[in-house]
């Protein structure tokens, strides 16, 4: 694939990034979000499950169809035995990996799942035919997605996302910022040593010895 073709298959995926970005922002973003979340919530709330539903099937839709032309553009060709039941689990694979509900999660999973085929078979780590040694790289990158789709559903079903942003509250919980204003809270409390409780008083109000 030459440089001018990366570049526009990098300049169409941002840009695709960033409308899908800026559609779950707006109002009907929001409707499919709700909508996926809990329909009986959402339809309590007023939004129209058929048209949020036929709003988010057009816009995923048109994204398919514009990955298909570039699609079609590099291949040079396409046959129906290259849509396989392989290729829909590679799909979900992405998407569970990559973290659902995410741009970026779905980018970094896609990236995941179909860049490890290429790695295993550029450097030819195992062999193509699993005829003579009963083991192929399709063999185990099958068992590979399997296994990745088990582990982040039980673990982890943010995906790669969810353990950034876990990562990030825990580097935040683990380095709390210093809090201001100590000197002030000395100054406004006694020391403990100059407070007793009078008789006759409500123990939950300190006063000073000192008479007012």
């Amino acid at each position: 694939m030459s440089a001018r073709k990366i570049a526009l298959l990098l300049l169409i995926l941002g840009l695709s990034a960033l409308f899908v970005g800026n559609v779950m922002r707006s109002r009907a973003g929001r409707a499919f979000q709700a909508v996926r979340d809990n329909e009986t919530g959402a339809a309590i709330m007023g939004i129209k499950l058929f048209e949020a539903k036929m709003g988010a099937f057009i816009l995923s839709s048109f994204l398919a169809g514009i990955a298909g032309a570039l699609f079609a553009s590099y291949t040079r060709y396409i046959i129906p035995s290259s849509w396989d039941l392989a290729l829909s689990i590679q799909f979900v694979a992405a998407i569970i990996v990559g973290g659902v509900a995410s741009v970026w999660g779905s980018i970094l999973g896609a990236a995941f799942v179909f860049a490890l085929p290429r790695i295993i078979e550029q450097f030819s780590l195992l062999p193509s035919s699993s005829a003579s040694t009963g083991v192929s790289s399709g063999d185990v990158n099958a068992l590979i997605y399997g296994l990745l789709i088990i582990l982040f559903l039980l673990f982890e079903p943010g995906g790669v996302i969810g353990l950034v942003r876990r990562s990030q509250l825990l580097a935040r919980t683990s380095n709390p910022p210093e809090e201001e204003g100590g000197d002030v809270v000395e100054s406004i409390n006694p020391p403990a040593s100059n407070v007793h409780v009078e008789p006759g008083f409500d123990s939950s109000v300190p006063t000073t010895g000192e008479p007012s």
